[in-house]
């Protein structure tokens, strides 16, 4: 394989942890390396697929440079968009674009253009026929692993981590087809742990706070249950003293349906607590229990020589360990607003803890 490690390895490094102070190194040009960088991807690395002001592209420190804009920078060219505008699955590319990643794909097509279409759509253009001495990237899945969290929090985590271990595999063939029209530098980056991801981390808290919220409301029913069959019990001693014999029966048995009650609610409330502490750990081990596999199948799958993979976790724990030094200035809060300037914020919801440095 003509790809070398060191090259490349360095070239992404460059363009994954670009926050400001080592943006500085992105500018350092190796002309003469590749012919060209195509990539293919999901919003870590589109480029505007759906217009210069949309989405997170359209982020006042990341317009134009994700990542896979400052890899082929490095390397002396100009990334741009394959699409213009993108509407639909069938929207072919432009004649010149080198980035044909899109914002919300999947390994496969789903409501946008999974990287086996963007991988397909070059090639057509192409005339089947792919320059040999290109650079491609591949980044891609971690939108296969919000809906299968879904599927395991339901089904059940074997038939997510299946669903995984069949998007990594839909990446092995994809390298296979680029390999067999012509390409010869390919370099796949793999999945590290979204446990740390705020948008999944909210989202496990939310969860949790619901079923909290609906065992408080069963926690103050079950009181007021309580305090209801109190005033029965005394109401009835009343009557007893009053030799309303009837009637303290009557109020006896309303308070023994209200103590029934509150211990009915009672359990309700356990329950739901528990079921939320379940959901929420359970979205949190998913969210790193199928980045594995997946990364796993990856590695397996791809035969050795056919395409150099990036260790994705390992990039975002030196982010982690290094973030101050790297010029985040907010380290603690969590982003999940396409206004605020992702290079500046640690937690985005973007990548493991720190990817917002995809983001430069």
């Amino acid at each position: 394989m003509k790809l070398k490690r060191n090259i490349i390895a360095t070239a992404l490094m460059c363009g994954i942890v670009s926050g400001t102070a080592l943006a500085q190194t992105a500018t350092t040009v190796l002309p003469n390396i590749f012919s060209k960088v195509y990539s293919f991807g999901d919003s870590y690395s589109d480029m505007g697929s759906f217009g210069p002001n949309v989405g997170w592209f359209h982020n006042g420190a990341t317009a134009g440079t994700t990542w896979t804009a400052l890899v082929a920078a490095h390397y002396g060219w100009t990334a741009s968009s394959a699409y213009t505008s993108l509407s639909g699955l069938t929207q072919a590319p432009n004649a010149t674009g080198t980035n044909f990643a899109v914002g919300g794909a999947r390994v496969a097509d789903g409501t946008q253009k999974g990287t086996s279409t963007q991988i397909n759509d070059l090639i057509t253009r192409a005339g089947g026929k792919l320059d040999s001495k290109a650079l491609y990237t591949i980044f891609i899945g971690g939108n296969d692993v919000s809906p299968n969290i879904n599927v395991g929090l339901t089904t059940g985590s074997t038939a997510a981590t299946n669903n995984m271990i069949a998007a990594a595999q839909g990446v092995a063939a994809q390298v296979a087809t680029l390999r067999a029209a012509g390409a010869q530098n390919i370099v796949v980056l793999d999945l590290g742990s979204l446990a740390t991801v705020p948008q999944l981390t909210q989202t496990a808290a939310g969860t949790k706070a619901q079923y909290d919220a609906g065992a408080a409301q069963a926690t103050a029913g079950a009181a007021q249950a309580t305090a209801g069959a109190a005033a029965a019990t005394a109401a009835a001693a009343a009557a007893t003293t009053a030799g309303n014999t009837a009637g303290a029966a009557t109020l006896t048995a309303q308070a023994a349906t209200l103590t029934a009650t509150a211990a009915s609610l009672k359990a309700q409330a356990a329950t739901a607590t528990a079921t939320g502490i379940q959901a929420r750990d359970g979205i949190i081990q998913l969210a790193s229990v199928l980045p594995a596999a997946y990364t796993a199948t990856l590695r397996a799958a791809i035969p050795k020589g056919n395409a150099i993979i990036l260790d994705f976790a390992q990039f975002g724990t030196f982010l982690q360990t290094n973030a101050a030094a790297l010029g985040f200035t907010n380290l603690t809060t969590a982003v999940c607003n396409p206004s605020i300037a992702a290079s500046t914020n640690w937690l985005t919801c973007h990548g493991t803890a720190g990817a917002g440095a995809l983001y430069a």
